[in-house]
């Protein structure tokens, strides 16, 4: 029975860290598609996700989709 527990867990865990690692590339790809409103911010952004992580997906999630310039359709 313990055994079972572990393997759920060891599952859960795997789960997690997959479904964070999928957040952080996709925040890296919409940093470096996007546009922002200085041009520097675009390479901060960058740097911060790359090596923060997902806490870095997090923050940039929170703050800087703020500082992107509004899409223009056309």
């Amino acid at each position: 029975m313990e055994s079972f527990f572990a393997i759920i867990i060891t599952l859960v865990t795997w789960a997690i860290a997959l479904g964070l690692t999928i957040y952080w590339v996709i925040t890296l790809i919409d940093v470096a598609k996007s546009e922002f409103k200085e041009d520097s911010n675009k390479i901060v952004w960058l740097l911060v996700v790359l090596f923060l992580g997902p806490l870095g997906s997090v923050i940039y999630t929170i703050v800087g989709k703020k500082q992107k310039k509004p899409k223009e359709y056309v």
